[in-house]
């Protein structure tokens, strides 16, 4: 797989849109993705969480939407969870690649509703045009 650039794909319209090709993405790479953040942790579950809408100073010009992608590690252990991390960076990556400019790979505690706290990886990405 090449990592240059992709090919011109038309700008995105909506969030949502944005949104669902990020979706569609983390799918890809074998994860559980939803529109939405899950009640309860479960590795492997994936999500994009929108952050800004830059309008370049034009409401009727393409936007570009920002988003942190959120991806839960397993966490049995320490150990597990490096590695876990480091093949999530590796097979997520590519895939957001295609849709995305990825700022930045973190990784970082998640908080559900029901209260638990588990690793994950947030990417920042921001969605091509």
């Amino acid at each position: 797989m090449s990592l240059a650039s992709p090919p011109v794909r038309g700008f995105h319209k909506s969030a949502a849109s944005a949104r669902a090709d990020l979706v569609a993405a983390l799918n890809s790479a074998g994860l559980n993705a939803a529109s939405a953040a899950p009640d309860s942790a479960t590795p492997g579950a994936a999500w994009p969480q929108w952050t800004a809408t830059d309008f370049q100073g034009h409401l009727c010009d393409p936007s570009r939407f920002s988003f942190s992608v959120y991806v839960v590690l397993n966490a049995a252990d320490s150990e597990t969870t490096v590695n876990d991390g480091d093949d999530v960076v590796t097979r997520v990556a590519p895939a957001l690649f295609r849709v995305a400019v990825i700022q930045a790979a973190e990784p970082v505690l998640i908080t559900f509703g029901d209260k638990t706290t588990m690793p994950g990886v947030r990417f920042r990405v921001i969605t091509r045009m």
